[in-house]
């Protein structure tokens, strides 16, 4: 299992992207482990998300430029190749 951290490049969601912040979020379905959400940065596009998480404000960007939010599971490894996801 991969440990992501901050300032990390991987690929999200098939595209580059530099991770930026890591957030513990409310676990609905467990009040013992909280979700970690991954606010990432595409390296040669935009986002989607001005940081809202459910309704509540988890991340701020910078310049008001659009991030990733995302799981754990929708991260892979960087591995110096741009692929796209397998239909």
């Amino acid at each position: 299992m991969e440990n992501y951290n901050i300032e990390d490049v991987v690929m999200i969601y098939g595209h580059k992207a530099i991770i930026e912040s890591i957030q513990n979020v409310e676990n609905v379905k467990s009040e013992i482990q909280p979700n970690k959400i991954y606010v990432g940065k595409y390296v040669n596009k935009k986002g989607y998300s001005d940081g809202t998480y459910r309704k509540k404000k988890i991340y701020t960007p910078q310049n008001d430029e659009l991030v990733i939010l995302c799981s754990y599971n929708s991260i892979k490894p960087y591995n110096g190749k741009y692929y796209k996801h397998k239909k």
